[in-house]
């Protein structure tokens, strides 16, 4: 029996990612979420249901509401996983943020679980955020639960002093 051979691909540094990105761009279609991950390979998602939607516009009207700043909704970020669309992004200082695909992450990024998304990789995309630069990455999960993740790990109360509710 014949051995299987292994495929060594290394990931595209941050530059490439993002020099990818923009040559993918024009092609992104309308009709789902792209990303794209740390091998320049793009990864669609279904848009959203109107629940998941409702609950993002929830979230950054609580967002402005407590903090002011400004709120960039799927906002393509280059990260060490390649480049990832958080939900809702809450920021101080937007002009940093709208070359494409933001060399950083927001103060704040928020994701709001899918069915289709495993603890896993919501616990992943949290990681990346938080490794590009965010502050705070905020989880809802199904169920509605609202979980607070810095640099530490989760947290039992918002950096930000948040009083999330939905």
């Amino acid at each position: 029996m014949a051995g299987m051979f292994a495929v060594q691909v290394p990931a595209l540094t941050r530059a490439q990612a993002a020099a990818r990105w923009l040559e993918l761009a024009p092609v992104a279609p309308e009709d789902g979420r792209a990303e794209m991950d740390q091998y320049g390979e793009l990864t669609l998602s279904p848009l959203p249901t109107n629940r998941h939607q409702y609950l993002c516009g929830e979230i950054a009207r609580q967002l402005l509401q407590q903090l002011g700043g400004s709120i960039i909704p799927s906002l393509a970020i280059n990260t060490r996983i390649g480049i990832r669309v958080p939900d809702v992004c809450w920021t101080a200082e937007p002009k940093e943020l709208l070359e494409d695909p933001a060399p950083r992450a927001p103060e704040i990024c928020v994701e709001v679980a899918s069915p289709s998304n495993t603890e896993k990789w919501l616990l992943e995309k949290a990681a990346a955020y938080l490794d590009a630069g965010a502050r705070e990455v905020v989880i809802v999960d199904l169920d509605g639960r609202i979980r607070f993740f810095d640099s530490s790990g989760q947290s039992a109360d918002s950096a930000f002093g948040l009083r999330l509710s939905l």
